[in-house]
């Protein structure tokens, strides 16, 4: 048990946490616009408008800035990229800017906030 905790504590630290995290990230940005693309590709003839009404934007809205919040509490906090933090800052700033835009993630957004709104406690 202890080479477990062993194990975790070595992978904890600042270096491995944040690759992690920027892997996800980039992972979730590169999904979410290969999504993007794909769906515009479809040759149908038809094309689709969404109009988001304000409660939808001001929930983005504030997702939104959520988001950069902890983008930019993760990298005050982490030491190990030490002389990059602003490189990582602003790529990590426009990924996010451009996933407001993604619709799929858009749409996965909304549908989550509509879910949990919805969600009906049962005792």
């Amino acid at each position: 048990m202890q080479d477990f905790v062993d194990l975790i504590k070595f992978y904890s630290q600042d270096e491995y946490a944040f690759l992690f995290v920027e892997l996800v990230f980039i992972s979730l940005f590169l999904y979410a616009t290969c999504k993007d693309w794909w769906g515009r590709r479809k040759e149908t003839g038809y094309t689709m408008k969404v109009r988001r009404g304000n409660a939808s934007q001001r929930k983005l809205s504030s997702l939104l800035t959520i988001l950069f919040t902890v983008i930019i509490f993760e990298f005050s906090l982490t030491v190990s990229i030490e002389g990059y933090k602003t490189l990582f800052t602003i790529l990590n700033m426009y990924l996010a800017y451009r996933l407001c835009f993604s619709s799929w993630l858009r749409n996965k957004l909304i549908g989550i906030i509509i879910r949990y709104e919805e969600f009906i406690e049962r005792h």
